[in-house]
């Protein structure tokens, strides 16, 4: 069968319903697959049966076996809470990223551009920074400040403080190493 939405009404809205009572955990979903397997991605609501509320499940298939096999497995939730997991079912903070091995996040910038992750409260805004020269940096935004710059190509270590409205650097570290390469 086929469902064929008609784009020139604005008004349209597709409705998925569950022939359930409410007290399974799962009520309902989409599922994406391609002919001749048993099962490619899912997408369902996830129903918290203690307290209400419905969140969302994004569940794949790892490999062609498990996609003829129908073996999905969960890869992202969004729980009715609005906490956001990846690689956990259960996250213990509003974005939450778990994995059995090693485990990285990646932000990107284009080419000269700045790549940063945020850090703000209700006072300061603070950027963990990759800066368009390449350096590593922790930079107060609010004040608009370096604070901690470890050079790409030298491998100096420079931590600052604002005196008068001026940087004056309070530690200074080159990395010098040995032909062994085991420090000086």
């Amino acid at each position: 069968s086929e469902l064929h939405v008609d784009s020139n009404n604005t008004d349209t809205t597709i409705t998925i319903e569950s022939d359930l009572d409410g007290s399974s955990l799962f009520t309902s979903g989409i599922d994406l697959i391609r002919e001749g397997v048993a099962k490619g991605s899912r997408i369902e609501s996830l129903r918290d049966a203690s307290a209400g509320g419905v969140g969302l499940n994004f569940l794949t298939t790892a490999d062609n076996a498990a996609e003829v096999s129908g073996t999905l497995t969960s890869r992202m939730q969004i729980l009715e809470s609005g906490e956001v997991s990846i690689g956990s079912s259960s996250p213990d903070s509003l974005f939450h990223i778990e994995s059995a091995s090693t485990t990285a996040a990646t932000i990107q910038a284009g080419t000269d551009s700045s790549a940063s992750l945020r850090l703000k409260n209700d006072a300061v805004d603070w950027d963990v920074n990759c800066q368009t020269n390449d350096n590593f940096a922790v930079y107060n935004q609010t004040a608009t400040q370096e604070r901690l710059v470890i050079s790409n190509t030298s491998g100096t270590t420079t931590l600052k403080n604002s005196v008068g409205g001026e940087f004056a650097g309070l530690i200074q570290h080159t990395n010098t190493s040995s032909a062994d390469g085991n420090g000086p």
